[in-house]
């Protein structure tokens, strides 16, 4: 029980990263539905607050492997012929399904093995699968990462938060502000190598999980740190919302400049809440047992939840729940990927019950 107990929290912030990981996917339905809103509406906002909120998805992912791998020294052997081995297989087979599909659903008019392997070593079979390539070189970078985690000290994670600050949240607003975006910071001093998801995030996880004392902790810190937080992400929106003002257009492929300003410390938010609320609440065994089951099957939903998302199954339940009983159109996406996640579980539970397949998700 007391190992279980010590997963818990991860399990739980895997579950609530996959939801958004969803979420994420579901287009001008979920992520980008405000833009069908007018900005002096309610719903635009509250809209927009869940597609900036979403964006912790992949972060948490990224908090949760460092905590889990950087503090375990891992032989390059083992790095490269299990762990990237692993992903590569996850990655190459996958990509194989997703471009046959595209081919059988007409998207794509070419069917070959050279074309296949190109656009696999490119990357552009599936969008959503970008994750993948960053964690392969997340998992070529764990030595150097390693070692950066484990001399970090207080003051030095600190630094790092400030440093963070600076880049990613104080420099993109003056420059909008200021210039609309047309001049920024030179790139050479951007610190992009220290900035970037498989760095940040990852050392971020490891010195919560092992160098923060997660006991010093009282309500109220929480509640301090979560009116920092959404604080944050209501600066997220504003800025959104002016520079649509501003250009006058947002498609979903620009809407999201400021979506991430925050993000590294709304994350922090996330982990530390889940941990400290798995240390303070009794939970039920067989709940407990459920969350790490569900957990567990996190990868395996990643992998199918846009097929099952856009199913025949879940097309008609949009339709059901939207046309039909008529749920509010903010609340209807979070409802249906619950039911997406749902059933990625279920199907991810029954192939983990095959030992080679069990191996790989």
């Amino acid at each position: 029980m007391k190992q279980e107990r010590n997963l818990l929290h991860i399990e739980l912030i895997r579950i609530i990263a996959a939801f958004w990981v969803i979420f994420n996917h579901t287009g001008d339905r979920g992520f980008f539905l405000f833009s069908t809103y007018d900005i002096d509406t309610v719903y635009y906002w509250i809209s927009l607050f869940l597609s900036i909120a979403s964006k912790t998805a992949v972060p948490l992912f990224f908090m949760i492997t460092g905590a889990l791998l950087l503090e375990k020294d891992y032989s390059l052997k083992t790095i490269w012929l299990k762990k990237i081995f692993r992903i590569a297989v996850v990655l190459a087979s996958f990509s194989l399904f997703f471009y046959i599909r595209k081919y059988l659903m007409g998207i794509s008019s070419q069917l070959s093995l050279k074309a296949f392997i190109v656009e696999l070593y490119e990357g552009n079979i599936k969008v959503s699968f970008w994750y993948l390539y960053a964690y392969i070189a997340l998992l070529i970078s764990l030595p150097f990462l390693r070692g950066l985690a484990k001399n970090l000290t207080d003051r030095m994670f600190l630094y790092l938060l400030g440093i963070s600050f600076l880049y990613e949240t104080i420099l993109p607003c003056i420059e909008f502000i200021l210039w609309e975006g047309e001049v920024s910071v030179n790139t050479s001093v951007r610190l992009t190598w220290l900035l970037c998801n498989i760095v940040l995030y990852p050392i971020t996880g490891y010195y919560l999980e092992y160098r923060f004392d997660i006991s010093k902790i009282k309500k109220q810190h929480v509640a301090a740190m979560w009116f920092l937080s959404v604080t944050g992400v209501l600066i997220s929106c504003f800025m959104t919302c002016y520079k649509q003002m501003i250009t006058g257009v947002l498609p979903e492929s620009l809407s999201q400049e400021f979506h991430n300003i925050f993000m590294l410390y709304l994350c922090i938010s996330v982990y530390i809440t889940i941990k400290y609320l798995c240390m303070k609440i009794k939970v039920n065994r067989s709940i407990s047992r459920l969350i790490i089951s569900a957990g567990s099957c996190t990868f395996g939903i990643y992998l199918i939840h846009t097929v099952i998302l856009e199913s025949r199954l879940v097309s008609a339940l949009w339709y059901i729940l939207a046309d039909g009983i008529h749920i509010n159109r903010i609340l209807l996406p979070l409802i249906i990927c619950f039911v997406v996640l749902l059933i990625g579980y279920m199907i991810t539970f029954i192939l983990k019950k095959f030992p080679v397949i069990k191996s790989f998700i």
